[in-house]
């Protein structure tokens, strides 16, 4: 039968509905088991930190959940790994890329999150790049800074060079 406000039936039921616990899209790969709140599904999904992406390796063509990459990158790639902690300076040093460096990870202990320091020849000069590895849509997905030091060991003079940047994802969503 038709209602003249328009509204369904359950009307009242409605709140109660959305508070119900539907399953992570991601479970498989590490997601929360427990669920996420109905009506908070979506942004989940958009941001889960175990939605699964590609492996940055070159003509790799690996697809997992950041946790099963980091094993991955570190048996197949060979690629350095580093556990850090948020807001806590470290240092790690990253050979040139010509002398067969160039790539390495960082991982903080409590954060499924992967990310990817990148040296690539820039002229005569050194590129420094960081990125976190994640898929999906990198504009609902947490936000990051990062700020690299770089300092030449062989210089005298201890030049000092500083870059605060956004960590820009490895999404194609940035």
């Amino acid at each position: 039968r038709a209602r003249a406000s328009g509204m369904p039936a359950a009307r009242g039921r409605a709140p109660a509905a959305t508070t119900l616990p539907v399953a992570c899209g991601y479970e498989r790969y590490g997601g929360d088991a427990g669920g996420v709140v109905y009506h908070e599904a979506a942004d989940h999904a958009l941001q889960c930190a175990f939605a699964p992406c590609h492996c940055p390796g070159h003509g790799c063509s690996m697809w997992a959940s950041p946790p099963a990459l980091l094993d991955h990158i570190a048996a197949a790639h060979s690629w350095p790994v580093t556990e850090v902690s948020y807001g806590t300076p470290f240092r790690i040093a990253v050979p040139p890329p010509w002398r067969g460096g160039g790539t390495h990870l960082l991982v903080e202990r409590n954060d499924p999150r992967l990310f990817l320091v990148t040296l690539s020849e820039f002229g005569e000069a050194t590129a420094v790049t960081v990125v976190c590895v994640r898929e999906g849509t990198a504009a609902a997905a947490p936000r990051f800074r990062s700020t690299v030091w770089a300092e030449v060991a062989s210089n005298t003079e201890k030049n000092l060079f500083r870059r605060l940047s956004t960590v820009p994802s490895s999404s194609s969503g940035n």
